[in-house]
């Protein structure tokens, strides 16, 4: 008696094993039909109907915006801590 409840315990977990393998498999299909149905709402940065680098104009555009932002940005950054740094040290002597 002992034996069989031992089996049939370890086929339990078995069971439960396969199971929730499937449930994960499940979990994952809906994971995925769900990202292509984001991503399908989605606006992309290119024009599909575009060939060539043209294709590109908006991203390409975008990302020099970022880059001109970024260079400004650290002009100013570099700027201020320049004034700061000079102001500290008239400060100290």
């Amino acid at each position: 008696m002992h034996g069989k409840a031992l089996s049939n315990g370890i086929a339990g977990k078995v069971l439960a094993t396969i199971s929730g393998k499937k449930n994960m498999i499940a979990k994952t299909k809906e994971f995925l039909s769900e990202i292509r149905v984001e991503l399908s709402k989605s606006s992309w940065p290119w024009n599909p109907e575009e060939k060539g680098v043209r294709k590109y104009k908006e991203l390409i555009d975008s990302t020099l915006i970022v880059v001109i932002a970024m260079i400004l940005l650290s002009g100013f950054v570099s700027l201020c801590d320049l004034v700061l740094l000079k102001i500290g040290g008239w400060v100290i002597r």
